[in-house]
């Protein structure tokens, strides 16, 4: 067996530099720190359009559950009206809206597919939207002078280009 001990092992020498690197530099470790929170701003931005459409969704086929009761109400009422709208206030004539359709045992039934919370049922109760606002309630404001419910919609103000109506 021939050793060579006059060369030193190419494994360990303490006086070269090793080319195998222990770790991530700061500057790779920032820049992998940025891409992923990029990666969440996305994302977190994304799920809220998201969610915020789904909202829409629901408020909508909450105001169709509704707009049944209404049409429904109008087809029982003896001179084939739709619950009075009288008072001046919008958030008022809600509430006179949500009295007329839950004192008719018949009617009240077509609301039985709303959810919980879709209906506040305080004295006196209303509707409510999926963002937690209050549904208003217009007995000739729809289209051809048909009822129509309005919802703030995402902002939550009434009167600007996010409200939902029942009668598009």
């Amino acid at each position: 067996m021939n050793i060579n001990l006059t060369r030193k092992s190419a494994i360990h020498n303490p006086a070269k530099k090793s080319a195998i690197r222990n770790g991530f530099s700061l500057v790779e470790l920032l820049v992998a720190i940025a891409i992923i929170a990029l990666l969440i701003t996305i994302g977190v931005g994304v799920g809220q359009k998201v969610m915020t459409a789904g909202n829409v969704k629901v408020t909508e086929a909450n105001m169709a559950i509704i707009m049944n009761a209404i049409e429904y109400y109008q087809e029982l009422d003896t001179n084939g009206a739709y619950p009075d709208d009288t008072n001046d206030q919008p958030n008022r004539q809600s509430r006179d809206l949500y009295t007329a359709l839950t004192a008719d045992n018949e009617v009240q039934a077509k609301l039985a597919s709303l959810p919980a919370d879709a209906v506040e049922s305080s004295s006196p109760g209303h509707f409510l939207d999926k963002f937690g606002k209050e549904i208003w309630y217009d007995a000739t404001g729809g289209l051809g002078g048909t009822p129509l419910l309005t919802s703030a919609g995402p902002d939550g103000y009434f009167g600007t280009e996010d409200d939902i109506r029942s009668d598009k």
